[in-house]
């Protein structure tokens, strides 16, 4: 019984992260278009909450491999995922 608990209280705060964090990106996107066009600093806050409390939420653990070979921190990089079936 405990198990079955554990999960519907985690199935919950998910659907509370998903109903605050939704309206509150559209709310920072707006804010965004209107007052900050070129970095969209609040979306992208809102954005890393979101996934953060995801990969928390299905317990996904992060890897990074060959971290040497990564650029340093001050330069732009776009990381683009290739999705796995």
């Amino acid at each position: 019984a405990s198990d079955v608990y554990k999960r519907q209280v985690r199935w919950l705060a998910a659907g509370l992260v998903l109903t605050v964090l939704f309206p509150l990106a559209c709310l920072c996107w707006v804010h965004g278009k209107l007052f900050d066009k070129k970095r969209f600093r609040f979306n992208d806050y809102i954005v890393q909450i979101w996934a953060r409390s995801t990969m928390t939420r299905f317990r996904a653990e992060v890897t990074v491999e060959n971290a040497e070979l990564l650029p340093p921190a001050d330069e732009a990089v776009m990381y683009t995922p290739n999705h796995l079936a």
